[in-house]
């Protein structure tokens, strides 16, 4: 345990702090990392008093894990959060030694931190996120919040425009309708250049004729 709650931590090139730990002010400056997981080997919690930032270059490794329906995750609390670097959330088997496994399943939800103040630069702020099985994704829209939550659900069926859980004639048909119709429709822009127009029903044959 780093119990270092009176002064400010800077984590330079090279520099690693992992464990649990108690600071007032966290820099992880370009090269350094902050490993939010336990020396039992574990997700862990990173305990910032005042601020934490992730300035460009800098990395801060996070962990998820389940035990059955139960799931759990490293976790940053503090007052303002600054994201302006790389960071990697992994499955908890990427930590050296570990036992314990994260099984993704649908429906699952991770709290990542929890600040009052959450500040980000998306021109140098890189999210990695772990591989999911088919059928699977990630659902970030609420991570980028003061408390930031991560999901797992249900992935779009590429071409399946209505929604039914098929590729097939009437996907074609619904792209037809939005086309007559002059309407844009995320779904039925099967090649996503922002247009729905007739190489979208050719990728919706492309797809049916391939699954055959």
């Amino acid at each position: 345990t780093l119990a270092h709650g009176s002064c400010t931590t800077q984590i330079n090139s090279g520099g690693r702090i992992y464990g649990a730990h108690y600071l007032k002010n966290c820099y992880i400056n370009n090269g350094g990392l902050l490993d939010v997981c336990s020396t039992t080997k574990s997700t862990g919690t990173s305990k910032i008093d005042n601020l934490i930032t992730l300035y460009a270059g800098g990395y801060m490794n996070m962990y998820l894990r389940t035990n059955g329906s139960s799931t759990y995750s490293s976790k940053v609390t503090a007052v303002t959060l600054n994201l302006r670097g790389n960071l990697n959330i992994k499955p908890v088997s990427d930590i050296e030694g570990a036992t314990q496994v994260f099984e993704p399943a649908i429906g699952q939800s991770f709290t990542l931190w929890e600040v009052t103040n959450l500040k980000t630069d998306e021109s140098s702020l890189v999210i990695t996120l772990p591989k999911l099985p088919n059928g699977m994704g990630w659902d970030t829209s609420e991570l980028l919040a003061p408390k930031g939550i991560l999901k797992i659900v249900k992935a779009p069926l590429r071409g399946d425009v209505n929604d039914d859980g098929l590729v097939n004639g009437t996907d074609i048909q619904a792209v037809i309708n939005f086309i007559v119709e002059g309407q844009y429709d995320e779904k039925a822009d099967v090649n996503n250049d922002g247009l729905v127009n007739g190489t979208d029903i050719q990728e919706i044959i492309n797809i049916i004729v391939n699954a055959e």
